[in-house]
């Protein structure tokens, strides 16, 4: 079981990386400042969200 959640947070972990590369991959095509803002402002949301997900996953693991 452990194991199975292990593997979980990885994949997460991944798609967590996968995401913070695109949005920079992005920002460094974008010409204008306030297409960065932009893509600033959703990849800080990601991240949150992303951070929240891992925690609830965590905390899903002790209480198992």
């Amino acid at each position: 079981l452990m194991v199975i959640a292990r593997m979980k947070m990885l994949v997460l972990f991944g798609r967590l990386i996968k995401s913070l590369l695109n949005v920079v991959k992005t920002a460094l095509q974008c010409e204008s400042i306030f297409e960065n803002w932009t893509l600033l402002r959703r990849l800080n949301h990601d991240y949150r969200y992303s951070f929240t997900l891992l925690i609830q996953s965590t905390i899903r693991l002790i209480t198992i």
